[in-house]
């Protein structure tokens, strides 16, 4: 077939202020959520690539905390939670049932809520906080803030999944922001538009740009990777809040591709071990259409001079399917695995007279394209197998 699997191409994120389809990277502006515990609804935003967390006194009118701030049940365990600006904050794991709300930028409901289990972290009291002094605990219980977290922005619920949408405003520096369910599975071929780097010297592999990516909410430009592996700057992850989680370790597998691609100057042929955290990419189709993707575990790069985001292939290829890029159409073409056939060997979602003629074609000149059967040979094998899942629809 002619399709080149997602193996080989990289994608790097750099910041853009004004994107058509995404907006503004208005950082001021968060993406409003309802969140109800314990029949009590709290106000919160959506932060795809944190915690579920819920503010001291919320967790005290949802019932997880007595009036002492001490749990009303067992916890399920108990994390310290240290942002990328430093500090840390004694908290509860406590695992329960959330009503997910998305709301309009004006604060108004938008669609059903939505039921999921899911463990939420809550600020342990002031008394059980480190500090110097009673007003440094009472600020760590204090700085906890009501979200949604990864959890819930990766879960699907119903066959949805909650996403963000930004619409421009008279300011181009504001966006209204809202949040709204959208469909978790992809059902039929969709198409991300992408460009191919004009200038990418005398790489191995030919990279890839898209302008229309959501990392974490902020809108973005940036290069696609075909390499499992996820990466941001040191100082990007502290400007968005994301936290960090624990350390992982950079295989030479890794590292060995993305040095190849030109993404970093020195191979590096010993694991390198650096800080994660979690981040949430939502691409755009060429009709505009939102995808949202999983959270994907994500390299936290603390070198000053790493400028780049890379997205790699674990962090833009939807659950449940396939991804490839397309190099004559500049697209990076997604389509649900059981949809998947071999009699498509243009690779547009369908099996029609364009793959018949295409294929005869091949077979015709010899071209190791029609090597059907994989068996190194063009011959009436490779023809009859592919007439026969031509005839079949696959």
């Amino acid at each position: 077939m002619n399709r080149s699997p997602l193996a080989t191409a990289a994608l790097a994120l750099v910041l853009s202020s004004g994107l058509a389809l995404a907006g503004p990277d208005d950082i001021g502006t968060k993406y409003p959520v309802g969140i109800e515990i314990g029949g009590q609804s709290f106000s919160g935003i959506l932060d795809s690539g944190g915690l579920t967390s819920l503010s001291f006194e919320d967790a005290k009118k949802a019932g997880l905390l007595d009036a002492n701030g001490d749990p009303v049940n067992p916890p399920d365990g108990s994390v310290n939670v240290g942002g990328t600006g430093g500090g840390s904050v004694k908290c509860h794991v406590i695992k329960t049932k959330v009503k997910v709300q998305p709301k309009n930028a004006d604060g108004s409901n938008n669609g059903d809520a939505k039921e999921v289990e899911v463990k939420v972290v809550v600020p342990k009291k002031p008394a059980d906080q480190d500090g110097a002094n009673d007003a440094e605990k009472q600020k760590k219980t204090d700085s906890m803030k009501t979200k949604a977290g990864a959890n819930i922005s990766g879960a699907t619920i119903d066959g949805k999944k909650i996403g963000m949408k930004d619409e421009p405003t008279a300011d181009p520096n504001k966006n209204k922001r809202s949040t709204e369910w959208i469909a978790a599975f992809i059902q039929a071929p969709v198409k991300v538009p992408v460009q191919q780097d004009d200038n990418f010297e005398d790489h191995t592999f030919t990279n890839y740009r898209s302008q229309t990516v959501l990392v974490n909410g902020h809108p973005a430009t940036a290069l696609l990777s075909t390499n499992p592996c996820t990466m941001i700057p040191m100082h990007l992850a502290q400007q968005w809040g994301l936290p960090i989680e624990g350390q992982s370790l950079l295989d030479p597998s890794m590292s060995l591709p993305m040095y190849c691609d030109s993404f970093f100057d020195i191979f590096m042929d010993v694991p390198i071990s650096l800080p994660h955290t979690h981040t949430q990419v939502v691409l755009f189709t060429i009709n505009g259409q939102p995808i949202p993707l999983a959270p994907t575990k994500t390299f936290i790069n603390p070198d000053p001079m790493f400028e780049s985001i890379i997205l790699g292939s674990n962090a833009i290829t939807p659950e449940g399917c396939t991804a490839w890029f397309d190099h004559d159409s500049s697209t990076l073409n997604i389509i649900p695995s059981d949809m998947l056939c071999d009699a498509d060997v243009n690779d547009d979602g369908f099996v029609n007279a364009l793959d018949y003629d295409l294929f005869a074609s091949w077979f015709e000149i010899g071209d190791p394209a029609a090597d059907y059967n994989h068996d190194s040979f063009v011959n009436a094998l490779d023809y009859d197998l592919f007439a026969s899942d031509f005839e079949n629809g696959c």
